[in-house]
């Protein structure tokens, strides 16, 4: 191991952290956007008697991309479902063990997905039918590439996690 590498990863690794935060503050702005159109719609059937068009469809975009931005925050976060019943049992090293093992099974998830999303954000941009919501006319793949940007930011920040494990 070279002291020099070390330093170089927690520099770009920091980096990354730093704007994965700024992100949160998108997935936060993509939140209240959701909440103020669906106040907005409940009001305006309830009291104007004219709800929004295609808030249904709307809200579910949104939420893909609050989704997106979540993950990887979570991830840094440690927010994610975890369970301490058997492993705050273990060790020091068979908590690490357990550790690396959830980071490369959560790493390889997130690949596939991430590979998934974007081969199917592709196949959106390329299609002649059912590629848009069916109100609104709005394309699907843009909301798929957010998607698998968000997993791919996951997968990064998990790696980060299993180098910094095994380290």
């Amino acid at each position: 191991k070279r002291p020099g590498s070390l330093k170089v990863f927690r520099y770009y690794s920091d980096k990354l952290l730093s704007a994965l935060d700024k992100e949160s503050i998108a997935g936060s702005i993509f939140l209240f956007s959701m909440m103020i159109l669906t106040v907005a719609d409940v009001a305006g059937r309830y009291f104007l008697n004219k709800p929004i068009q295609g808030t249904h469809e709307l809200t579910g975009l949104l939420l893909v991309c609050v989704a997106a931005c979540a993950l990887a925050y979570g991830q840094i976060r440690k927010g994610h479902i975890r369970v301490d019943l058997i492993i705050s049992r273990l060790s020091l090293r068979g908590k690490i063990i357990c550790d690396i093992a959830a980071f490369i099974i959560c790493l390889f998830g997130a690949s596939i997905i991430t590979w998934q999303t974007f081969n199917r954000a592709i196949s959106y941009i390329f299609m002649t039918r059912g590629n848009l919501t069916e109100t609104l006319s709005i394309p699907f793949f843009p909301f798929m590439l957010v998607l698998g940007i968000g997993f791919f930011l996951l997968a990064l920040v998990t790696l980060i996690d299993l180098i910094k494990s095994v380290a």
